[in-house]
């Protein structure tokens, strides 16, 4: 009984995360990604340099 509740559990995630790649595939969510990605790092990257 809980390998079919298991099971079913990531049945639903597998599915859910298709649709959510479907979804991030568009441009300007990819674009906006890399942007945040950057601006993150370049964030990090400052805040070590200021600890030195």
């Amino acid at each position: 009984m809980i390998q079919l509740i298991s099971l079913s559990y990531y049945l639903i995630l597998l599915m859910a995360g298709n649709v959510m790649v479907r979804f991030l595939k568009t441009a300007r969510l990819v674009k906006l990604g890399n942007m945040l990605t950057g601006m993150l790092f370049f964030v990090a990257v400052r805040l070590m340099s200021a600890q030195s």
